[in-house]
């Protein structure tokens, strides 16, 4: 039977850098909560950007996407220990 692979630091960094306000980086790291929360908030504001209702709409939209791109921030400062965190949860899960 093969092992388990585990999150590697580097391709999280990867994977953030690459995806970082889609969220996709979360779902790596066995993060489906956030991940889902920022994949969906980053299409809806996409979405509310490329409909004309109003111009407050498009304010509303950049204004979601730099919230997103904060959390990005962070996340960069996070990441050693969201893949420790994944690295330890895997090692539980194991039977």
């Amino acid at each position: 039977m093969s092992e388990p692979t585990h999150p590697r630091l580097w391709l999280a960094y990867v994977l953030l850098l690459l995806t970082g306000q889609t969220g996709l980086y979360n779902f790596y790291l066995h993060r489906s909560g956030p991940g889902m929360v920022m994949l969906m908030g980053f299409f809806g504001m996409i979405a509310i950007f490329l409909i004309p209702v109003a111009k407050i709409a498009a304010y509303i939209s950049i204004a979601g996407l730099a919230v997103l791109t904060l959390i990005v921030f962070i996340d960069v400062f996070r990441m050693p220990k969201l893949v420790a965190r994944a690295h330890a949860n895997s090692l539980g899960g194991q039977s």
